[in-house]
């Protein structure tokens, strides 16, 4: 893959954030002039009622429409509400070779890459095996670990496990600022290669299992390839309206299933008719999530509580390296793949 199909990784993410900042500096301008010209309002105010009161008090009506319409005008075009600029290429440019540098990406833009992995059109199956790779890896937290945002249960609580650090669970009581050096392992983070438009075929089972246990979708994360079927199965004794949507600011939906009694399945192949990172919650208990990576091709996975994660059959190439974590967000690294080699990735939180 070329610096720039590597870059285009970012490029949504950095020009997000040029805008925002942009919009930030404007905002702090106009509220300075805002109150410049506020002062001199209350100049004009008091030259103005000064002058008028020498002419008599009939004058003063007058002068006060004159002064507030004055002052309105002003106020406004301080405040107008203008549409920050758009950056310019050279601008998203240097700013995407920083971002890239960093190898940090908005978790919305991360997950945005897995819908269209594969390119533009839909990953073509090899004939004859070609020359191909390896990739090992492996995903770890360095310190201490982000606050856990779950919700906490506030009804329908009955026979709900612990809640604790379900979204790290190889990483519980690691609280403590004296850990800063401490190297955790990530598990449940999603990975995919970006870029990936050949390969070997899939080999991700066409049928898929789902299971509401105890207030915990299980699997929490999960990969399922494109065309999927996915089996629903409830074990609580509660209603639920389970919601799945791509992930990410202005979120679709994609399909609604309702539970009413215990051992309950319902099949369905909505949720996975097309790729993207999906995200699954219940209308009616905000404490239950799950997350699925619809894979558009085979070189997606969910890292084990090691941390680590294999792609086999790789054709040779340069491609980006996706990392995705609800709770720890998301990271890219530049891969090379070699023939007959076995390339060793490390990313780092």
């Amino acid at each position: 893959m070329t610096d720039a199909a590597q870059g285009s990784v970012v490029r949504e993410f950095v020009q997000e954030s040029f805008v925002a900042r942009t919009f930030v500096r404007r905002a702090v301008v106009q509220a300075t002039y805002a109150t410049q010209m506020f002062v001199l309002c209350i100049i004009g105010n008091r030259t103005l009622l000064q002058r008028t009161l020498v002419k008599g008090t009939s004058a003063l009506p007058g002068a006060g429409l004159r002064l507030a319409a004055l002052c309105l005008s002003l106020v406004s075009a301080a405040c107008g509400n203008e549409a920050p600029p758009k950056p310019s290429a050279a601008q998203v440019d240097s700013a995407a070779l920083a971002a890239k540098a960093s190898n940090v990406i908005s978790p919305d833009t991360a997950g945005r890459t897995l819908a269209s992995a594969a390119g533009a059109t839909a990953y073509h199956v090899d004939d004859v095996a070609g020359a191909n790779g390896i990739i090992s890896g492996s995903v770890h937290l360095l310190g201490v670990l982000p606050l856990d945002t779950m919700v906490v249960p506030d009804r329908d609580s009955t026979g709900c496990r612990a809640f604790q650090d379900v979204t790290m669970p190889t990483a519980r009581g690691a609280r403590s600022a004296k850990q800063d050096s401490t190297e955790h392992d990530v598990g449940n983070a999603i990975v995919w290669l970006v870029g990936v438009t050949h390969g070997p075929r899939d080999v991700l089972p066409r049928r898929v299992n789902l299971v509401l246990d105890d207030c915990h979708l299980e699997p929490r994360v999960m990969v399922a390839p494109v065309g999927a079927t996915i089996n629903m199965t409830n074990r609580d004794d509660m209603l639920s309206q389970l919601h799945f949507v791509d992930h990410g600011r202005g979120a679709a939906p994609r399909a609604t299933i309702g539970f009413t009694d215990p051992g309950q399945v319902v099949p369905s192949e909505v949720p996975l008719g097309k790729p993207g990172l999906v995200e699954i919650t219940d209308e009616k208990h905000p404490w239950v999530r799950g997350f699925i990576a619809v894979a558009p091709h085979p070189f997606v996975a969910v890292t084990g509580a090691d941390g680590e994660f294999a792609f086999e059959g790789v054709p040779a190439g340069e491609y980006t390296l996706v990392v995705w974590h609800e709770r720890l967000g998301g990271r890219v690294a530049p891969v090379r793949v070699q023939a007959g080699v076995t390339t060793a990735v490390g990313v780092k939180y």
